[in-house]
Order: C-alpha cells, then sequence, then structure tokens
C-alpha cells in the first residue's frame, strides 16, 4: 500500500471523506452513515468497501470505526480540510498579508477559524468601522480586544458597552495607550475605574487587531509591505471564538494590567 494510494483513497471522494469525518465521533452503523450523506445504501457501501480494503475503517459487529491507521490520519485530514476552509478567506486575503504577525503557536491552529466573511466600512466612513462589525457588536455578551492601532469604535461603542456593564477586557500597545490617556483622558480613565473592564498595555502586538466576543471572532492584519487597509475578516464558528480566546490568553501572559 503505497502513500501515493492511501491520500488518494482519502482524498479523491468528498463521500468518503464524510464518513471518516463522521467516524472520528465515534462507531456508526450503515443506516447512521447513509442518513449522515443522505444516500442509498449501494453508494455509501461503495466507498465503505474501498476504506475498508485499504484498512482505514474496520467493521465490528455492524459498526464502522477508524482503524489504527484511520485514527492516525483521519485527524490530519480534518486538519488538512479546516485549514484549506480558513485560507479560502474572501479577495485572497491571506496572500496579501503579514502571516508572521500572528504568534507562531497559533499560526499553527490557523485552521480552526474556518468560514470567514471579510468587511470594510462604506468610503465616507473609511476610518471607521464596518457597518457589519458594529451590528455584530449590539447582540454581544462580553468584549476582548488586542491591539497596535487605535480605531474610534473604542472612544465610542466601546465605553458605551462598557458603562452598560459589559465585560470587556482590552489589550493595546502602550502607543495605543497612551494616546487614549493623552487625547481622550476622561474616557480613558472612566475605563480604569470600571469593575467590568481589565486594561491591559503590551510591549509588541505585530498585527492590527483581534476582536472576540460570545458571537464572533473579527480579525484585521496589516499587508506584507506593512501598510493597513480598515477591514475585519470575521468567522462566527465556535472554533474560530476559542482561538480568539486562546490568542488573547498569549497576549494576557505578556501583558501588564493598567491601574488608575
Amino acid at each position: 500500500m503505497s502513500d501515493r494510494t492511501l491520500l488518494d483513497t482519502l482524498t479523491f471522494s468528498k463521500r468518503r471523506r464524510k464518513i471518516l469525518l463522521y467516524l472520528l465521533d465515534g462507531p456508526k452503523t450503515i443506516d447512521e452513515i447513509k442518513e449522515h450523506l443522505d444516500c442509498s445504501s449501494s453508494p455509501a457501501m461503495v466507498q465503505i468497501k474501498i476504506l475498508l480494503n485499504k484498512k482505514i475503517i474496520i467493521e465490528t459487529d455492524g459498526l464502522y470505526k477508524l482503524s489504527n491507521i484511520g485514527l492516525l490520519l483521519v485527524p490530519e485530514l480534518k486538519k488538512t480540510i479546516m485549514l484549506f476552509e480558513t485560507l479560502n478567506a474572501p479577495d485572497n486575503y491571506w496572500a496579501k498579508v503579514d502571516l508572521k504577525s500572528i504568534p507562531p503557536h497559533m499560526l499553527e491552529r490557523l485552521g480552526e477559524i474556518g468560514k470567514t466573511s471579510l468587511y470594510k466600512p462604506k468610503r465616507a466612513y473609511i476610518f471607521d468601522c464596518s457597518e457589519e462589525m458594529i451590528h455584530d457588536l449590539k447582540d454581544c455578551g462580553f468584549l476582548i480586544e488586542i491591539s497596535s492601532i487605535f480605531k474610534n469604535v473604542y472612544i465610542r461603542e466601546y465605553i458605551r458597552m462598557a458603562e452598560e456593564g459589559m465585560p470587556i477586557s482590552l489589550i493595546f500597545t502602550k502607543e495605543v495607550s497612551d494616546r487614549l490617556e493623552t487625547e481622550y483622558p476622561q474616557i480613558f480613565y472612566r475605563f480604569l475605574r470600571m469593575d467590568n473592564v481589565r486594561f491591559f498595555t503590551s510591549k509588541k502586538i505585530e498585527f492590527a487587531s483581534c476582536t472576540i466576543t460570545d458571537n464572533f471572532l473579527s480579525l484585521s492584519l496589516f499587508t506584507k509591505d506593512g501598510h493597513f487597509y480598515n477591514h475585519n475578516l470575521t468567522g462566527y464558528s465556535k472554533n474560530a471564538r476559542e482561538w480568539g480566546k486562546d490568542l488573547f490568553m498569549y497576549y494576557r501572559s505578556i501583558s501588564i494590567v493598567r491601574t488608575p
């Protein structure tokens, strides 16, 4: 059995991939597999027999499950499929931006972000957040922001949300924190005095910004040549939000707490 044969078996059939990913959840009967594929027994059994012949799955007492080989291969297949879904972002996004700005251990998990939408503000509001971003913020229960750029949303929506009691965590670079303190001291110190707001300063954040709520993850990266165009690459899956929370925890670990 050559590596190429295994690769072909894993990747050349959408139905086979669906079966394998389904079996990651545990053993399944043929009826469960048929229902998952939404097909009759004949096409399902064609793919099952191929997987049985290649020893990727096994059958015991009418239950189909991943073999030892399958348990090694299929989790990696799932990670690859997820990565392709992430990289298939609108406007060829990932080819243009500086991927090195993402911490290496989080870049390895990029596939967890999954399917995304790319939002940009209209020209008349080019320096503001997109309408989609503002709409999404209205429905969130908590807010986390990691940023190396100053955004007007900090002195508008974020302060309003904080005053309404929403739990908010802000990690800014010293430059952003200093600008907020210098140009908007009343807002800055209101943030610091609120019990529901945690405010941190980080020595180094190399991407533009990342917003995480209980509903979405929104990411903005600089281009490879260091330019910034106002945008929000937004994912709504649970995996995307968990990725964002782990990114926050990394920067929280290397940041300093700001106090009044």
